[in-house]
Parts: C-alpha cells; sequence; structure tokens
C-alpha cells in the first residue's frame, strides 16, 4: 500500500468504531452540538469512514496498489464525497469515464476483486470486472488480447457480445 493511501486508510480506521455518544459528550459545545454537529451526523460519518474503508481496503488487496483506478469528487453534485472506478478506454475509445462507487456497491464490489483472484488473474482487474458488471457491459474487443481464458469468461458474463468495432 502507498505511503500516502496508508496514512489515509490509518485515520479512517481510527474513526471507524466511532460512538456518536461519546464523539458528542467529548466535543460538546454550550449548546450540546460540536459546532452545530448532530448526532445523526456523527452516526452518518461513521457510516460513510466504514464505506470508505471498504473500498480502501478491496483496492489495497493488489500488491502494488492500483490505485490509479479509484477516482473521487468531493465538489458539485459529488459532494460530500463521491468514489469511482476509472474505466477510461475500457468501454470506448478517447473516452474519460468512469463508474460510480455507492456504499450499495461494497458487496459487488469486493465480489469482483476475489473473483479475479479466483481466477487466478493480475487483481488490477477487479475494479474492471465491477465496472462491467456494474454496467452490464463487456469491455471492448481489444481488451480481450490482454486476458486469458479464465478472466476473460468473468468478463463475458457480464453483458451480451458486442458487435464489431466495438
Amino acid at each position: 500500500m502507498s505511503d500516502s493511501l496508508q496514512r489515509l486508510a490509518m485515520v479512517v480506521e481510527r474513526f471507524r468504531d466511532l460512538d456518536p455518544d461519546a464523539f458528542l459528550a467529548a466535543y460538546a459545545t454550550d449548546d450540546g452540538g460540536v459546532e452545530g454537529v448532530t448526532y445523526g451526523d456523527i452516526t452518518t460519518l461513521g457510516a460513510q469512514l466504514a464505506y470508505i474503508m471498504r473500498v480502501l481496503r478491496a483496492f489495497a488487496m493488489y500488491p502494488n496498489d492500483c490505485m490509479d483506478m479509484l477516482m473521487w469528487r468531493c465538489d458539485g453534485t459529488w459532494a460530500p464525497l463521491t468514489l469511482m472506478v476509472n474505466c477510461s478506454d475500457f468501454f470506448h475509445w478517447a473516452t474519460a469515464d468512469c463508474v460510480e462507487i455507492a456504499p450499495d456497491d461494497l458487496d459487488t464490489l469486493e465480489q469482483a476483486f476475489a473473483d479475479v483472484k479466483a481466477a487466478d488473474a493480475d487483481l488490477y482487474w477487479g475494479a474492471s470486472l465491477f465496472a462491467a458488471r456494474k454496467r452490464g457491459m463487456r469491455p471492448q474487443r481489444p481488451v480481450y488480447r490482454q486476458m486469458d481464458a479464465a478472466l476473460a469468461a468473468l468478463f463475458d458474463a457480464c453483458g451480451p457480445e458486442r458487435g464489431s468495432g466495438q
């Protein structure tokens, strides 16, 4: 795991089992909150941190990190945080593209990495397999040249065969 990812994971891990009551008691202001933060906000924060940790752990399965596959935005409609898989040029040539990793997608994300590992393929493919499963779409044909038969079968199961030139 890279140093920056490891530091981020350590910070998030400290908050993973955050007890909202203890947090509010320790940091309460005169109005009973943490500068306007409510119990619900703290509970939500705990859920968000658990989600972030599961995503980071899934991506950290790859020995050399596959962090170039993990993207995020935290502005505008993406706020407070949206995590995504980079799938640029995977489904279509010359595209900047990504697939959102929603909290409801965590089991699917982890399963994609587990299935790639079971196929004895490079775990780097786990994020791409997740994207293909979420889209219900196979990658473009030239991508298959980099796969062995077991890995290709996982991607074939993601959607219908694509036409020529796709």
